[in-house]
């Protein structure tokens, strides 16, 4: 090749490499930016930005869906999400396509990018399992939370209340149902480590509802509900019933070695006895005589 042909050829490629980055620059790329990620309450509103050159030609979706109920694109292709529940959490891609060009044809084929993961954080979840052990004055609650539950819903404490169950309905004067209130345990706020609590000074014999939630930042969670009885106090014939129990189980041979061991420090100690009281009567000296002696002196 000769030099003037290179000469030549050199500001032909020059202008098709411009005439590329003009192309790319009216094709409303997305700007790059970081991979971002938002943690929100629900309930609150959020606003994904999304870079672009003309924001008429961005186009949000969520994991492959697009326009849902509670977004509004703003002019500016920013995406605000209203009112967010958990059926909002996930990944979202900002795509651009050419203004002229149709949507169905060319979304596979525009440049997405992944601009944010949302994260949505909600009042706690239930316990994963809830029992109640009463016995007849005391109740124990225990209670299960998966340790990642627990992180993840950032839940800060426990609490627990309960109260008598009616043994009868009652209603007031407009025919509506009296309910017994609850009654709050303490602690209030319960340690999130703890499993367990015990509920003192209940009625033998009668029936109570407990109910146990998780607190966070954003209140109280779902409670869950146990109703339980407590036992009876004992009776005489459960008293009858425990005696001969314990007589079934009773082991003669214990008993005879007990009354031998015990009849036998009995003779020791009249053995003892006696032969101190026997040696005491033969030390004594004879009074008698010496009254007899005394008063023949006197004559």
């Amino acid at each position: 090749m000769s030099f003037s042909a290179i000469f030549l050829s050199f500001p032909i490629s020059v202008l098709f490499f411009l005439q590329a980055l003009i192309r790319l620059s009216s094709s409303s790329a997305i700007r790059s930016e970081e991979y971002r990620e938002y943690i929100v309450d629900s309930g609150k509103n959020l606003i994904l930005p999304c870079v672009v050159n003309d924001p008429f030609t961005a186009i949000w979706m969520k994991e492959g869906h697009k326009n849902r109920s509670n977004w509004i694109q703003q002019e500016n292709g920013s995406l605000l999400i209203i009112n967010i529940t958990m059926n909002d959490a996930g990944n979202y891609t900002c795509s651009t396509i050419p203004g002229n060009a149709n949507l169905t044809s060319n979304i596979t084929s525009s440049l997405d990018y992944k601009t944010s993961n949302i994260r949505v954080r909600t009042p706690p979840e239930a316990v994963s399992s809830f029992a109640v052990r009463a016995s007849t004055v005391i109740a124990v609650l225990i209670w299960e939370y998966p340790p990642k539950k627990l992180l993840a819903n950032s839940v800060r404490s426990f609490t627990a209340d309960f109260r008598k169950v009616p043994e009868e309905i009652i209603l007031d004067d407009n025919g509506s149902i009296i309910e017994t209130e609850w009654e709050r345990l303490d602690p209030l706020n319960i340690s999130p480590n703890i499993r367990q609590l015990e509920v003192y000074h209940l009625i033998p014999n009668t029936s109570y509802e407990f109910r146990i939630w998780a607190n966070n930042h954003l209140g109280p969670g779902e409670k869950t509900t146990v109703t339980a009885t407590t036992i009876s106090q004992w009776q005489e014939k459960d008293l009858i019933r425990l005696i001969l129990v314990d007589v079934r189980n009773f082991d003669t041979r214990a008993w005879i070695v007990a009354v031998a061991i015990t009849m036998g420090i009995l003779v020791i100690l009249t053995i003892i006895t006696s032969a101190v009281l026997f040696k005491e009567c033969h030390n004594t000296p004879d009074l008698r005589i010496e009254t007899i002696e005394i008063k023949q002196i006197i004559v």
